[in-house]
């Protein structure tokens, strides 16, 4: 998960996952093949004078303005941060919350630390172009984000956000093709030599939108998490990554409660990180009947997962698991004793069982432990850390990070980003519309790709590079960039006085810028 990444200005961390808009039609379409395409200009911008205009404020304020609430941006923002904090009458939505946490994997509360940040302290140091992520039914056109850091020092050393919007297709009757005018405006901003203009189109993307084509804004509240009740169990979420003693990544949604007609409050609230597993349920806890009953559940649709975490293309590995009821509500880096995401070292023996005759079944190479590594690259705290030179199996190791995060307060990209992930979405990118390429005669079809491993981070080892021929399959959904699967679980439902009953959440794939 989590996606989350805020610098002083120029830089921010990992995860997480954009921005478009275009000014004239004609640069909009003009031919642009893979070697045309700037990484630094149409994948990923860290250019200060590009970021000038994106603020934690202003973001915050486009989303409340996006459904009409009535709240100013520093209330949004304290409510949100609050949610590390215990709860108290006038903060329903802390981190005691029955409905966070409704199975007891455990969650660090409170955290008073972060529940006293200030927006001050943030700053946008990233946009990333996650239209890789767009599923090929164009059930939506991929995730545009932004990273913020905070500035270094204090009880927080450090911290990141993300916002990570799923962008809703402007002509879903169109399928795929519907998501055209979003992949030329981003292709476009390769050609744009002045960095000002790329830095307004940039900027009346992610607010405005692309009117003359039907693209809704980016930072819209419905894009983050808000279904049309209300409920934060929409597609798109939030994602934080702080430091205190350790590492914690948290995910949020945004959700909505209304005193009355047009008298209506934004709330950020804490949700399950997606593929994010217990590990509990690896190490087995039969306790309860409960307990068994997850523990059992959860062996049944891991096992069905090994197929795809034992794919023979990096770029294939993935894990889509989609009952949120296997999800934790938060991802601890830490790696002694054991990690609580280091699957190999404490999985129970009757999963190991089941591993190892699905194994058998694939006639696979691999061992138990390869594929039970291969599941913590899928966690926040696996890919940003744990995972790190981990050696898959067949070869293939997991690349590096940068200092725990995929781009710094400095701005500096890690190789992980540099050398495999932004490769692999500039050949999504620039093959997506092959027809436009000079001797193309492929339909603009979405080819099939993956999505980056957690948080949309592609899964690519270095020995491996996909071409502009390959097919790369597709990855657990997203967070944010996948098709929602519903699920039951417990959650807050935003009302006046908030109430905890199950609900229906769509299942999210976790997030990496």
């Amino acid at each position: 998960m989590l996606r989350f990444f805020l610098t002083p200005r120029r830089s921010f961390n990992l995860i997480l996952f954009c921005c478009l808009l275009v000014a004239s039609l004609s640069s909009v379409h003009a031919t642009i093949c893979t070697n045309d395409i700037d990484v630094n200009k149409s994948l990923v911008v860290t250019n200060p004078d590009e970021l000038n205009g994106f603020t934690l404020d202003a973001i915050l304020r486009s989303l409340i303005d996006s459904e009409l609430a009535q709240q100013n941006t520093a209330a949004l923002f304290q409510q949100w941060m609050k949610t590390f904090a215990l709860g108290t009458p006038d903060n329903t939505l802390g981190c005691d919350n029955p409905a966070i946490d409704p199975n007891q994997f455990g969650i660090t509360c409170p955290l008073n630390a972060v529940a006293n940040l200030s927006m001050s302290q943030f700053s946008v140091n990233g946009l990333f172009n996650r239209f890789d992520l767009a599923p090929s039914d164009g059930s939506n056109c991929g995730e545009y984000r932004i990273t913020l850091s905070k500035n270094l020092g204090g009880a927080v050393s450090r911290g990141f956000l993300i916002f990570e919007g799923v962008m809703p297709n402007p002509d879903p009757s169109k399928g795929f093709s519907g998501c055209k005018p979003i992949a030329d405006f981003w292709r476009s901003l390769s050609q744009e030599p002045n960095p000002q203009t790329r830095a307004t189109r940039l900027h009346e993307f992610y607010f405005d939108g692309l009117p003359e084509e039907g693209v809704p804004p980016v930072l819209a509240a419905k894009n983050f998490g808000l279904s049309s009740n209300g409920s934060a169990t929409g597609s798109g979420q939030i994602r934080t990554n702080f430091v205190t003693n350790k590492w914690f990544l948290h995910e949020f949604k945004i959700g909505k409660t209304c005193d009355a007609p047009n008298q209506c409050k934004l709330q950020i609230m804490m949700r399950p990180i997606a593929q994010n597993i217990a590990g509990e349920l690896f190490r087995g806890d039969f306790s309860t009947e409960e307990k068994t009953r997850l523990t059992q559940e959860f062996a049944t649709a891991f096992t069905d997962q090994v197929s795809n975490l034992s794919a023979s293309n990096p770029a294939t590995i993935k894990m889509n698991i989609t009952s949120s009821e296997f999800f934790s509500f938060e991802s601890i880096a830490v790696s002694s004793p054991v990690g609580d995401v280091d699957f190999s070292s404490f999985t129970h023996f009757e999963l190991r069982d089941g591993i190892q005759n699905k194994l058998n079944e694939l006639n696979s190479s691999l061992t138990v432990d390869n594929v039970l590594d291969r599941a913590t690259t899928q966690t926040c705290a696996g890919c940003h850390r744990l995972s790190a030179g981990k050696d898959l199996g067949d070869g293939l190791i997991w690349p590096s990070d940068n200092n725990f995060v995929h781009i710094a307060e400095d701005g500096q990209l890690s190789s992980a980003l540099t050398d495999f992930f932004l490769p692999h979405r500039k050949q999504v990118l620039g093959t997506t519309l092959n027809d436009e390429c000079p001797g193309g005669d492929q339909p603009t079809v979405r080819p099939t790709v993956q999505s980056d491993g957690p948080g949309g981070q592609p899964t690519i080892a270095p020995s491996i590079q996909p071409t502009a021929t390959q097919t790369i399959q597709p990855t657990a959904t997203p967070t944010i960039e996948p098709t929602p699967t519903p699920t039951i679980e417990p959650t807050i439902e935003p009302t006046v006085e908030p109430t905890v009953e199950p609900t229906v959440e769509p299942t999210v794939e976790p997030t990496v810028e």
